[in-house]
């Protein structure tokens, strides 16, 4: 047991340095405000095509959610940001082989909702509903087909069930 806690911290601490060598340098994701912020800023969840990058973050009010592409050589491509729907509870994004694919839930457990932004920062489909009476849980992608995991509740909040949904690269159900 110990040889084996041993094998995964050398191995984190590897793949810590590695990403470290490889991007040292700090990229801003919008332009320095001149005044104070409205709210405090944090970031949601981020996802790479495998060669540029997508962030979405909000402000701690939850009034205002955003995303922007960053090119891997660390080239900020919407400085004020690509305007998103209020978007509630945690967020994740994955790249699904043609756009990047974001995932949502309102409410509890009551449905997930999803929209797709292309490589050029225009939202391409949705808003909409992915799976009505669930919560999605994480997201997943292979570059060409996505999982969500997600839980439900049996009405009124009795049993609880874990299942996934797959979807195909444009984010329909297979």
């Amino acid at each position: 047991m110990r040889a084996r806690i041993g094998r995964c911290v050398g191995l984190s601490l590897s793949i810590l340095l590695l990403l470290d060598t490889a991007r040292a340098a700090e990229v801003p994701l919008a332009p320095l405000a001149t005044g104070a912020a409205v709210a405090s800023q944090y970031p949601d969840s981020g996802a790479s095509d495998g060669n540029d990058f997508l962030f979405i973050w909000t402000d701690s009010s939850g009034t205002q959610r955003r995303a922007t592409r960053v090119t891997r050589d660390g080239v900020v491509l919407d400085r004020i940001g690509i305007t998103l729907p209020l978007l509630w509870s945690r967020n994740s994004v994955v790249w699904t082989g043609n756009s990047y694919l974001v995932v949502w839930g309102i409410g509890y457990p009551s449905e997930f909702w999803g929209l797709r932004i292309d490589r050029d920062g225009n939202i391409i489909d949705g808003p909409r509903i992915l799976k009505n009476e669930a919560y999605p849980t994480s997201v997943i992608s292979n570059g060409s087909d996505v999982v969500i995991a997600y839980h439900t509740h049996s009405p009124p909040y009795g049993e609880f069930s874990r299942r996934a949904l797959f979807l195909n690269a444009d984010a329909n159900p297979v």
